[in-house]
């Protein structure tokens, strides 16, 4: 496995860490690099905002003119563009602008779009995340089958397909059938006062070997520009030992609360309950520096990239560098819990299928 090559050059901007490492590309020739991609793939409404964003930038360059009048030709002009991909790439030209002009001069490694990718800034102490009970708030898991599965999916779609996000359209099912050729499923599930308030869907597998079909955030690294040897580390990895956080959803006005705090714990806790241990998410990449910000340790399998509309991060989490010290006996307890709860399920099935982990 071929090293990341050494970073050349770090500095702080408004809270904002950027990091460039040496290569042949400047940053803003990334959108050209993804405008291209996105055309290669048929995605001519997002290759048309890469293009004109890069244009922006760079004038007159012959490529971006012939590539935009190929797209023309395709039958797609500026109109054409949906709002939310247009957002997406004025979020990352804003991004851009942001980073000083000795960064935006220096030449990157296009597979390492680190340049245009805000780190949260270091600081002396961070505030780590704790694995505690999520007090006036129920946590519990919810499997295919039981009495709640629906009310789960009703909370995912109402979240996804809501007209400021869009990562899905409307249907006539109300559900989101996109997930359902993956195998084994779950979610965890936080309410308060008896009404589901948010949802985590893990989706699990049982090969010991990695491969297409097992997790969506795999299936889909392409979309995800995951780097080459981040590609071969996952590899590597016992699939039976990994959970895909296939979605997040939660009600708008739950976020950063306790609620989110406790599914984020839940959903970790029922990991180790599970005797799992890695999380591979692809996740809205603001919402990935904050989790970094509470030492959620995720590391980048790729760099912010266009998924589903918005900037979105590929990432892993080993769950077991969450806790420090002392509380990493939480880990076997709950590895301990599990079993029980496995066992107490088996004994009571064919009543609601549903295991509380609160």
């Amino acid at each position: 496995m071929k090293p990341h090559p050494q970073l050349a050059l770090t500095t702080t901007v408004d809270n904002l860490e950027f990091r460039v490492a040496k290569g042949r590309m400047r940053p803003h020739e990334v959108f050209f690099a993804y405008a291209r991609r996105c055309f290669a793939a048929g995605e001519f409404e997002r290759a048309l905002a890469l293009v004109n964003a890069y244009r922006t930038l760079a004038g007159t360059d012959p490529a971006a003119i012939r590539m935009i009048a190929d797209i023309e030709a395709k039958g797609f002009s500026a109109n054409d563009i949906p709002a939310d991909v247009a957002q997406g790439v004025r979020d990352e030209y804003d991004i851009f602008n942001a980073i000083p002009a000795e960064i935006r001069s220096l030449p990157i490694r296009p597979e390492n779009y680190i340049a245009i990718h805000p780190f949260a800034a270091k600081t002396a102490k961070l505030e780590r995340w704790k694995i505690e009970e999520p007090g006036p708030v129920r946590t519990e898991v919810v499997r295919q089958g039981s009495k709640l599965w629906d009310a789960c999916e009703q909370i995912e779609y109402d979240v996804f397909t809501a007209p400021d996000i869009g990562y899905f359209s409307e249907n006539e099912f109300r559900r989101i059938p996109d997930f359902d050729h993956f195998g084994r499923q779950e979610f965890i599930a936080v309410s308060r006062s008896g009404q589901i308030v948010g949802v985590m869907r893990l989706t699990y597998a049982d090969g010991s070997q990695l491969s297409a079909g097992m997790f969506q955030t795999y299936d889909h690294r392409q979309e995800l520009n995951i780097f080459p040897d981040k590609d071969h580390y996952l590899r590597t990895l016992d699939p039976r030992k990994m959970v895909d956080l296939t979605s997040m959803a939660i009600d708008r006005g739950e976020r950063d609360s306790r609620a989110s705090k406790a599914l984020i714990s839940g959903t970790i806790r029922r990991i180790w309950e599970t005797g799992r241990r890695y999380a591979l998410a692809c996740i809205d990449t603001p919402f990935c520096r904050k989790l970094k910000g509470r030492a959620l340790d995720f590391q980048d399998l790729g760099p912010s990239t266009y998924y589903w509309g918005s900037p979105t991060t590929a990432c892993i989490l080993d769950t077991y560098s969450v806790p420090r010290g002392a509380m990493k006996a939480f880990i076997p307890y709950f590895r301990a819990k599990g079993l029980v709860e496995r066992v107490r399920c088996d004994q009571s099935a064919g009543q609601d299928g549903r295991s509380d982990i609160v």
